[in-house]
């Protein structure tokens, strides 16, 4: 099944402002398509092996490796059999920030809210052994009430103090990714309409050959992957939390063919749209008109 953009999910709630996910039981190979969003993530592995790329680099985590997803930073995870327990934990820098001008507002969590500063992305040894034990922590708390609020918030401040003691903090490099943003970016904001490598390499002034390799070296996924991929997560949403029929819902997200449509979608999820909404979809309330 495709995995939804962590863009397009809200993650957590006003209350609980923090979201925890548990990936495991796939068996299949799966990728998570390059994304980004404004929270932090820490992943933790349980089980299995993971292939990694954050921002720029690439890296194949295994039992027990930790990565942290910078604010901002491209990634994409990815795994060939699919036999992988892992956790993921989202949470906004303002999670761990107070409304103090003391040293450690103003010399660390400023600047990481600002972006000046970015956690290191992945580390072994002794500190390894540390922030395990911390997430195997956070992965037995119950994510979904307010009431666990402030022991996860102890645990991520802990997760912190680590970071700062073992010098695992440093000031954001050059913007090398800037492209490679600029690139999804657009995709992004065009892709329910008709989009192809022609429009992409006019608008970046680029060959369509040369733009086609870059996207599959940068993203580990081609261009019309990578567009279908937002398609069906778009369509996935409207499924589950809209009225619309299959036929809106596929030219709502750039399918201009309703049984091309149906076939991506079954063969993607292996269940048909009209399947797929019987089981997942929420109640749906139009709004209220005024009076």
């Amino acid at each position: 099944m495709y995995t939804d953009l962590h863009e397009n999910r809200d993650h957590g709630t006003k209350e609980c402002p923090y979201v925890f996910y548990h990936i495991t039981g796939i068996k299949h190979s799966f990728q998570t398509p390059v994304h980004w969003h404004h929270e932090i993530e820490i992943i933790y592995i349980r089980s299995g092996n993971l292939k990694l790329s954050i921002a720029g680099a690439s890296y194949l985590g295994n039992e027990h490796s930790i990565f942290i997803v910078n604010s901002g930073e491209l990634h994409l995870m990815q795994t060939k059999d699919g036999f992988i327990d892992y956790y993921t934990f989202l949470f906004p820098p303002e999670f761990i920030s107070f409304q103090t001008n003391d040293y450690l507002e103003t010399a660390y969590l400023l600047p990481l809210r600002n972006g000046q500063f970015v956690f290191k992305n992945d580390f072994t040894g002794e500190l390894k052994e540390k922030q395990m034990d911390i997430c195997e922590k956070l992965s037995a708390k119950p994510f979904d009430s307010d009431k666990h609020q402030l022991q996860i918030r102890i645990l991520l401040l802990e997760f912190l103090q680590n970071m700062i003691d073992n010098d695992m903090l440093g000031y954001v490099p050059s913007q090398k990714n800037e492209l490679d943003k600029e690139i999804i970016s657009y995709i992004q904001q065009n892709y329910c309409n008709e989009i192809s490598l022609s429009n992409l390499s006019a608008c970046f002034h680029l060959s369509e050959k040369y733009l086609s390799r870059y996207f599959k070296e940068h993203f580990q996924i081609s261009f019309t992957q990578y567009v279908k991929h937002l398609r069906l997560s778009h369509a996935e949403q409207l499924l589950i939390a809209s009225d619309m029929s299959v036929t809106e819902i596929s030219y709502q997200c750039g399918f201009q063919n309703i049984s091309h449509f149906i076939r991506t979608f079954s063969k993607a999820y292996h269940i048909s749209p009209l399947q797929y909404r019987k089981l997942y979809q929420q109640p749906y309330e139009k709004p209220h008109e005024a009076n």
